[in-house]
């Protein structure tokens, strides 16, 4: 099983390095532009004064937090609300389909499940690997904070910043659990990517709808989109009540059903 692990990392490392690189550009970009920024705090506060609170609301932000004055909101707005959750989306739903679809599509399923192995150490040994890949994505496009704000000579609060790395790693992990039971219920690529970002799409309407109008509020506790909330995280070094068990919950469940379906389906290609 480990040889299995260590061949399936060497296979992937280049999209982690990629899409490591992106989300650090990102942030190097950010943090540079900050003080500049932070010297023009009270005009841009002004300037999103003007937006309607139903915008903030649509996109699960709290206004309150939006300050030029400190690094964590600003981050948190700028490369957590949206640079990075759609970099890791794309990362984790390539490893799940690299798990079990892309084999099934190719045609190589047959070979690959020939070598003296279970189903389920198999299908284990692949999963881990989008795991351990996805904790060096979060290491590297998050930790990679603290150098930078040292570098930049910029103030962040530490504890912050763990929050949001938590926060994230186990958001990512609970759409790679989804993405993975896909991936073991159909055949193909394709498919197995609609079907997760097609959860993904109606969870951001459902959490946006939950936010403009209030008979339908209740909407938002079926959104991760909700409960992944980093500019709270990145401000007040909290989370929204709830969010660590629905990811880890969402996480665990659709591992379980990916690994007993895949244990149990018919793989003849």
């Amino acid at each position: 099983m480990f040889n299995l692990i260590k061949r399936s990392l060497r296979d992937r490392k280049y999209q982690v390095i990629i899409y490591s690189a992106a989300a650090i550009g990102f942030l190097e970009m950010y943090i540079a532009l900050f003080p500049a920024l932070q010297k023009q705090a009270q005009q841009m506060s002004k300037l999103l004064e003007t937006y309607p609170d139903s915008f903030w609301k649509a996109f699960n932000i709290d206004k309150s937090t939006l300050t030029f004055d400190k690094l964590g909101p600003y981050l948190g707005m700028e490369q957590f609300n949206f640079v990075w959750p759609i970099l890791a989306i794309v990362l984790v739903i390539g490893f799940a389909n690299y798990a079990i679809a892309n084999e099934m599509e190719k045609g190589t399923i047959e070979l690959l499940l020939s070598q003296p192995v279970s189903r389920l150490k198999l299908f284990f040994s692949r999963y881990i690997t989008g795991i351990i890949n996805l904790l060096i994505f979060s290491i590297l496009s998050i930790l990679v904070i603290f150098p930078l704000v040292a570098i930049h000579g910029v103030q962040i609060d530490s504890k912050g910043v763990w929050v949001l790395f938590l926060l994230s790693f186990l958001f990512a992990w609970a759409i790679y659990g989804i993405a993975t039971l896909a991936s073991a219920v159909v055949s193909e690529k394709g498919k197995a990517s609609f079907i997760t970002a097609g959860i993904l799409i109606l969870m951001y309407v459902m959490n946006i709808v939950a936010g403009l109008k209030d008979s339908l509020k209740d909407l938002k506790y079926f959104s991760f989109f909700y409960y992944y909330n980093p500019t709270l995280a990145m401000n007040k070094g909290e989370f929204v009540s709830g969010a660590l068990l629905v990811f880890a919950s969402i996480a665990i469940i659709t591992t379980l059903l990916a690994a007993l379906w895949f244990n149990k389906r018919d793989v003849t290609v």
